[in-house]
């Protein structure tokens, strides 16, 4: 997996609000962090590895659990 790709991909289906895509993109790069992947960088600032991880998780998490109201 590419995670800078698929981190785009996954912003790209939120700006389209496409909840399908988005739920699907953001299972597959958790799935990737947790098989122990590197992140993609979500911040060009100097953040640990650590903390791309958990950045990237907890929006991946809140588009999986967001509900189909918010996709309007």
């Amino acid at each position: 997996m590419d995670p800078e790709a698929t981190w785009n991909l996954l912003v790209e289906a939120i700006i389209a609000r496409d909840p399908d895509e988005a739920r699907s993109i953001a299972s597959d790069l958790v799935m990737w962090l947790d098989r122990g992947g590197f992140p993609p960088t979500i911040s060009l600032q100097c953040v640990s590895m650590d903390w791309q991880t958990y950045l990237c998780k907890r929006l991946c998490h809140s588009v999986i659990s967001a509900p189909l109201d918010y996709w309007k």
